[in-house]
């Protein structure tokens, strides 16, 4: 997941290399992290998913969760 930040909008230079030391050393000690993001996305978007999430929702295709996880994983 963390390949997926976009590092550059924040302003901070070499905020991966920092975000990953430091999970690096938080692993060594035995530590587990939870990281988590967020982005603004417009109302289209919404409406966009929202509609392809009603009808897999009431569909019933037989790869309905595989086809809600790819919805998923291309909202994140």
């Amino acid at each position: 997941m963390i390949e997926r930040i976009s590092y550059d909008k924040n302003g901070i230079e070499d905020l991966k290399d920092i975000i990953e030391e430091d999970l690096y050393k938080y692993s060594c000690e035995g530590l587990r992290t939870l990281m988590m993001t967020k982005r603004n996305i417009s109302k289209e978007e919404f409406e966009q998913f929202q509609n392809i999430y009603s009808h897999l929702q009431e569909s019933s295709n037989p790869n309905k969760e595989e086809k809600l996880y790819q919805l998923y994983d291309a909202m994140e």
